[in-house]
């Protein structure tokens, strides 16, 4: 006796493999995003996320500020950590992203409305922020930051 075959039995595995990798496709997707990548690193620095920044920062990073402040990787993690700079909330205007890829780096540019602590002083700031992000181990990591007022 031959076996049955049933083909929409394999077309359904077939199918349900390819709805597997869709959904993994989408998943890395989102994390290769320059926008979600900067938009998770004002989540971070409001939330004091050393786990996050760490992962989002680039070992070489130059994080300038409108003040003319520059801060590497590490003096931004330790002045975010201990209070000398309190992000409040980074309230970013939707409509002012502008983002240019540029094969493993990204250029991003917005305007947001800041609110922080320097030195226990409050600064309530409207800046545009450029960044370039760079595309290591498949994930966004900030090289380089700067803000001008606006």
């Amino acid at each position: 006796m031959s076996s049955i075959r049933i083909p929409f039995a394999s077309n359904r595995n077939q199918f349900f493999l390819i709805v597997f990798f869709a959904c993994i496709h989408l998943a890395l997707s989102a994390q290769s995003d320059p926008k979600d990548a900067s938009l998770r690193l004002n989540q971070a620095l409001t939330g004091k996320d050393e786990k996050s920044l760490d992962r989002l920062l680039h070992p070489g990073l130059s994080y300038g500020h409108s003040n003319a402040w520059v801060e590497d990787k590490g003096e931004l993690m330790e002045n975010n950590s201990d209070g000398s700079l309190v992000y409040h909330s980074i309230a970013v205007d939707s409509t002012s992203w502008k983002i240019q890829m540029l094969g493993k780096l990204a250029l991003v540019r917005y305007n947001a409305d800041f609110d922080v602590n320097l030195r226990g002083k409050p600064v309530q700031l409207k800046l545009h922020v450029a960044q370039t992000w760079i595309r290591k181990k498949g994930r966004w990591q900030l090289l380089m930051r700067q803000s001008t007022k606006m």
